[in-house]
């Protein structure tokens, strides 16, 4: 579950790289980085939930609908329409509370900075854009916020998961373990880089 709230292609390619980074990483290694810190991450986890901890699955026979399949293709936009629009819910909201925290707090400020970075990382993104923070502080926490996802994300999978015996405890840990790696690879790199 933790690779499922992972930054796409285009977003790395056309947001984080043309729009916050404003082209000064290649995208091979942001693609790179990414990629390295799911791989790191999935190993740290391979260790913790391994083979024999893990439940036998057995087979059931799936029940057949009788329903007309116009019927289950209405319910079916229904359920999306639904998801959709509590996942938008979630983004307003989280926007609008990160809006008040930097009405409250100095936007321009490392602490307003990093709170919006981990509510809401998109906006958060832009917020750490227009600091004046070294390129060598910005590029590890756009790495961390982008690879986090913020507080929203977090909401957002814990309301798709809702209704499912699928804990979201394991995948915060992971999303954190993911965001100390991506952060730390890419600090690594403008070190030595």
């Amino acid at each position: 579950m933790t690779f499922s709230a992972f930054p796409s292609p285009s977003f790395l390619t056309g947001y984080l790289s043309f729009s916050i980074l404003e082209n000064q990483v290649p995208n091979h290694l942001l693609f790179f980085i990414f990629f390295l810190s799911a791989f790191l991450t999935s190993l740290f986890f391979r260790r913790i939930y391994s083979v024999s901890q893990q439940s036998v699955f057995t087979r059931t026979q799936k029940e057949t609908s009788s329903s007309p399949f116009a019927e289950l293709l209405d319910i079916s936009i229904m359920n999306s329409l639904f998801s959709i629009t509590k996942l938008g819910g979630y983004i307003i909201l989280f926007s609008v509370f990160q809006g008040i925290l930097q009405f409250l707090l100095s936007s321009s400020s490392f602490f307003s900075v990093m709170l919006c970075g981990l509510t809401e990382f998109s906006t958060g993104l832009n917020a750490l854009k227009d600091t004046a923070l070294p390129f060598s502080l910005k590029f590890p926490l756009t790495m961390g916020f982008s690879s986090f996802g913020g507080l929203c994300v977090l909401a957002q999978t814990s309301c798709v998961l809702s209704g499912t015996d699928l804990p979201l405890f394991p995948y915060l840990i992971g999303r954190i373990v993911c965001t100390l790696i991506a952060s730390g690879l890419t600090f690594l790199f403008v070190i030595l880089f």
